[in-house]
């Protein structure tokens, strides 16, 4: 009983998926002050009905905007007691934009760095830099037939910065 919109922006109603895959988590402590920490999924999205559109019966065609891959791997360094150092890859793999199968997003991979800093037993500051290489990415992308290829650009490079107080 799916629900989704074609890329003519027609909203077909009672498809079926099918979704099979795996995910993983893993968390290492390499030494006292480095650990280092993964999660990854690896899926098909599939729809599994026949269905036409623009000539094309799409089961068996991966859903769109679905990437097969995602993964995130931080390594994380206790620089002292009270300081944490992060430095994190994000992978989003290529997926397709249209349920044709016709287009696709040739996904991104992101660099991001924070550290932390227990000033005092209250006070807390952390400092955080996403897309710490400037990539131009999508955040999402899709296509229709009225536009074309469209692409929700993610942030460009930017910094955070925190603190906070406990009493």
């Amino acid at each position: 009983n799916v629900i989704f919109r074609d890329s003519d922006f027609f909203t077909i109603n009672d498809g079926e998926t099918q979704h099979r895959g795996i995910e993983l988590e893993l968390d290492y402590q390499l030494t006292n002050s480095l650990q280092l920490a993964l999660a990854a999924t690896h899926a098909k999205h599939t729809y599994s009905y026949d269905q036409t559109l623009s000539g094309i019966n799409i089961n068996g065609n991966d859903i769109d905007t679905a990437p097969r891959n995602i993964a995130n791997f931080q390594i994380n360094w206790q620089a002292t007691n009270n300081t944490v150092l992060a430095l994190e890859w994000h992978h989003v793999s290529d997926y397709f934009t249209d349920p044709e199968n016709l287009h696709s997003y040739a996904g991104h991979d992101l660099v991001n760095l924070r550290a932390a800093w227990q000033v005092t037993e209250q006070l807390k500051l952390t400092a955080r830099i996403n897309n710490l290489t400037d990539t131009a990415y999508a955040e999402r992308a899709d296509y229709t037939s009225f536009t074309g290829d469209r692409y929700f650009p993610g942030r460009p490079r930017n910094v955070m910065l925190s603190a906070s107080f406990a009493w």
